[in-house]
Order: structure tokens, then C-alpha cells, then sequence
């Protein structure tokens, strides 16, 4: 079962200092990946992902969906771009001037490149989503995707794409 879109409530916007001179980004989800997403495509940069930000170890089942004691999404920053990374979503702030994330823990150094725990601060409804089935991003001014009705997790850009797709129990 699919339930429709509710209510348009748009994404969180938040200002960067330095990406892509200044154009709005929100906070992502597509599948178990975090991103960092042009909250509009712009001509020059037509991908709309800017960084991957959540890293998770090969057969790590626990860092898919992880949760913090309160309740919020958590996700491990890491690998090779991890530095900057966390410089960029730790300068982040929406037009109130909060944070997207909040720092858990910072790791020491180590060989796999993991440099902190994150707690994401945006509820899920002001999340960006993208399409489980074709990986299009939802669009500032248009309407929100389709949640599915049994998983509540997956995201649908249309109901010609959800019929394509074999639905959850």
C-alpha cells in the first residue's frame, strides 16, 4: 500500500558558506545514504548531490537507519573526505540559525577513516527525499513524494513508478 503525499511541507534549506557560491543545499536521504543536495538543479551543476555524508563499514548492518536514545537519525562521517565533510556540515545553518546535525562523538584517528557520529537535528518530515525506484530528487517548490504505506521508508516520485514496484507487506 502507498499513501499519497501529505501536506506540502517543504525541506529545510540551510546556507553554506562556500557551496556552489552560496546556493541553497538541504539535507538528503536516498535509501540508507545521507547527501548533501542542491535544493535547486542550477545549469552549471546539473547533479543535484554535492557530498555522500554518511559512511558505513562493509557489513555494518547497525549503521543502516540508526537511531540516537531520543529518537533522531544518527550516521558515522568517514573516509577520505571526511575533513570536509564535517567542515561543511558543521557551517551550516537554516534561516533561524540552527545546525542540521549535531556532533555525538568525534573518534580518534584510525585506518578506516571514521571521524564522528552525527545526530541529525531535521525532523524527517523536512527532509529531501529521492525516488526508491528512479533516484530523482524532490524538487523545493513541487509537491512531496509518496511515502510507502507499509515501510514508511521508501519514497516514490510517481504513481506510474510505484506500479512498477513490488510493495512491502
Amino acid at each position: 500500500m502507498i499513501s499519497e503525499s501529505t501536506a506540502h511541507v517543504p525541506f529545510r534549506l540551510f546556507s553554506p558558506p562556500d557551496v556552489q557560491a552560496g546556493a541553497a543545499v538541504a539535507l538528503g536521504r536516498n535509501h540508507a545514504s545521507w547527501f548533501l543536495v542542491l535544493a535547486r538543479p542550477e545549469e552549471l551543476c546539473p547533479s543535484r548531490p554535492i557530498f555522500c555524508l554518511n559512511f558505513a563499514l562493509p557489513d555494518d548492518r547497525s549503521a543502516f537507519d540508526a537511531r540516537s536514545a531520543g529518537g533522531k537519525h544518527v550516521f558515522a562521517v568517514g573516509g577520505a573526505m571526511s575533513d570536509d565533510i564535517m567542515d561543511h556540515l558543521t557551517a551550516l545553518l537554516d534561516q533561524e540559525g540552527c545546525a542540521p546535525v549535531n556532533v555525538v562523538e568525534v573518534y580518534p584517528n584510525n585506518p578506516f577513516y571514521l571521524r564522528a557520529l552525527v545526530e541529525v537535528l531535521v525532523p524527517d518530515r523536512e527532509l529531501m527525499y529521492a525516488c526508491a525506484r528512479c533516484g530523482k530528487w524532490e524538487t523545493q517548490l513541487g509537491p512531496r513524494f509518496m511515502r510507502c504505506g507499509g515501510c514508511r521508508r521508501r519514497c516514490y516520485c510517481s504513481t506510474k513508478v510505484r506500479s512498477c514496484v513490488q510493495l512491502c507487506s
